[in-house]
């Protein structure tokens, strides 16, 4: 078992980017010199100030990938209403209809 602060295994390799994948928004703000960690939680600085992608995937195999990419996006339904209805929308195109209490 690895711990998250653990350098990863020497023969651990970065994946290739998928083919498909849209990129529909990105955060970004100014680098202020805190830190940001990259794949495999390394340090790392961000690429021109980008902190989180949204992105939309078809999968070639099938199937079909919505990530907001920041970790305080659960948060961000209760603050944003413009996050919200985004994300109410996304989840309607992907077939999920409101229950009916």
């Amino acid at each position: 078992r690895r711990m998250m602060n653990e350098p990863p295994p020497e023969e651990a390799t970065f994946p290739d980017e998928p083919t498909g994948i849209n990129t529909l928004a990105r955060g970004i703000r100014e680098a202020t010199g805190g830190k940001a960690f990259g794949y495999f939680i390394r340090d790392s600085e961000p690429h021109q100030n980008i902190y989180a992608e949204m992105i939309d995937w078809q999968r070639p195999s099938g199937g079909r990938v919505f990530n907001a990419g920041a970790i305080a996006a659960g948060w961000a339904l209760h603050a944003d209403p413009n996050w919200a209805a985004l994300l109410r929308n996304v989840l309607h195109h992907f077939g999920v209809r409101p229950s009916r209490r």
